[in-house]
Parts: structure tokens; sequence; C-alpha cells
């Protein structure tokens, strides 16, 4: 932000606002995860394992590392989940909506409302919380958590903590995947187990 400008009440709200709904939607998925695994796991008289960022074994879950090599310069876009900030660099934001909108030419009209609108933005002067967005078109909230996603999926983010005083990015991050039936429950992890993200799919892959 520049030096002396002030940020209005509204804003903050609105800011607040794209917060919030991402937050519900987040809890919305760790719910519907639970109620997945309660139900199977009843249906097999078993406990249901643990999600999120637990480092238990079992047959249903896999862990791997994910590098974050990428170092974001100037001013980038951004998603806070508690306290832990997920950067992304416009470029990388640009070129990956355009790899979706060129994926599903039939089916990618919101990627491509997205992508009109993030390229109407640049070169953007500040950093840009990515959810704002959201309040332009609430219809985009799939495909930015997707991107979200994706780009975590593919280390091709960088990952910090808020409340610490170095500020310097993460080196890594682990990746949990629980599985029951069709259902994926993907936690992002920092290297000490904290979780910072998450995705429930119903397909049978998401690498």
């Amino acid at each position: 932000m520049p030096a002396g400008e002030v940020i209005s009440a509204k804003e903050i709200m609105n800011v607040k606002h794209a917060l919030l709904f991402v937050m519900l939607l987040s809890s919305a998925a760790y719910g519907k995860a639970n109620e997945i695994y309660q139900e199977a796991s009843s249906e097999k008289n078993e406990t249901p394992p643990n999600i999120g960022c637990s480092s238990q074994p079992g047959a249903n879950r896999v862990i791997h590392k994910i590098l974050l090599g990428r170092h974001v310069d100037g001013p980038f876009f951004y998603h806070i989940w508690s306290q832990y900030v997920i950067i992304i660099s416009p470029q990388i934001l640009i070129q990956h909506i355009k790899s979706q909108v060129e994926k599903y030419p039939n089916a990618g009209s919101y990627y491509d409302s997205l992508l009109k609108k993030v390229e109407a933005d640049m070169p953007i002067k500040e950093d840009t919380h990515i959810e704002k967005y959201l309040l332009q078109d609430s219809n985009v909230i799939n495909e930015i958590q997707d991107i979200i996603f994706r780009l975590l999926s593919e280390g091709k983010v960088e990952v910090r903590i808020l409340t610490s005083a170095s500020k310097a990015p993460l080196p890594f991050i682990h990746v949990v995947d629980n599985r029951v039936g069709d259902w994926i429950f993907r936690s992002f992890c920092t290297p000490d187990g904290g979780e910072f993200f998450n995705h429930l799919s119903g397909s049978p892959t998401i690498n």
C-alpha cells in the first residue's frame, strides 16, 4: 500500500466479508469430510481416522513433501488462512487461469470471466487479496479455491507465517491425503504440522 494511503471502512468490511466467506466454505468442507468418514467407518464398525495434518499412518492416508522454491517479487496476490498467508505471483496466476480456460473451453465461463477481471487489473500496483474477485462475482468461489489448491499442489506459491518474526517463506510443505471411497480430503501442512489450507474432492484423484 502506498505511504499515507488510508483504507476506508467499506474496504475493510469488504475484505472481512471475503475472509468470512472463505472460512465458512472451508468449515463446510471440513464438516463434510468428517461426515463422510463417520458414515464410512460406522458401516465397517471402525473408528474413523484422523483428518487434517496428523502424521499417523493409515491404509488410506498418503503423505508427501512439496518443495516451495519460488520467491515472489513485487506486488502479489495473496490468500490468508488463519495465521498463514499464501502468496501468488500475478504471472503465475494468469498463466494458470489461461490453462484452465484452454483446458475447459466449453465449461470455463467462470474462469474466462475471472481471467478478464485479473487481466484488467494488470499490472497490480500493490499486494492484492485474491478474494476481491469474490466481491465482484461470488460465482467464482470454486475457481478461486481450485486455483489455490492447484498452485499449492505444484509448489508454485510462497507460504509465510504471519506470526513469525522472520517472515521468511517456508522452504517446503507436507500434503496429507485421506481417502474414503472416491472422496479425498487433502490438507496442506507446515513442517511442524500446522494446517493452512484444505480441499475436499469427490474425484478419484486430485493430483
